[in-house]
């Protein structure tokens, strides 16, 4: 978590309120009533927490599977199946690179992309 936490320029104990890390990996641990009024805006805050996440953290080299995100999208009741990836599209160039499409589609996140989490995620431990 220390890692994840400097990496996203905030304080593990902020890091605490977010996120989870287990064997199984990267969990979010926000609730959802905390994420974005709209489906879609939950679902780019999700995208954005998770990639950066487990890139900070060391759990994904250097892409992030957008399976991985929707998985967290269902978990946190954001899911949104017809426009998942219309919306995630828009985070191509604003701080993530994307690549692919359909199922093999992958997410990078740049210093943009880790600084725009870390204000997230300090704004969703509030």
């Amino acid at each position: 978590m220390a890692k994840l936490a400097a990496k996203l320029g905030v304080e593990t104990t902020t890091a605490e309120r977010v996120f989870d890390i287990d064997e199984d990996g990267l969990h979010l641990i926000v609730a959802p009533s905390k994420l974005g009024p709209t489906t879609k805006e939950a679902i780019l805050q999700i995208a954005r927490l998770v990639v950066a996440g487990r890139q900070a953290a060391g759990l994904d080299a250097e892409w992030t599977a957008s399976a991985v995100v929707r998985a967290v999208c269902e978990d946190r009741g954001k899911a949104d199946p017809s426009n998942f990836s219309a919306h995630i599209k828009t985070l191509d160039g604003n701080g993530f690179r994307i690549k692919g499409s359909g199922a093999q589609r992958e997410f990078k996140a740049n210093a943009t992309g880790f600084e725009q989490a870390g204000a997230l995620l300090t704004e969703l431990a509030a």
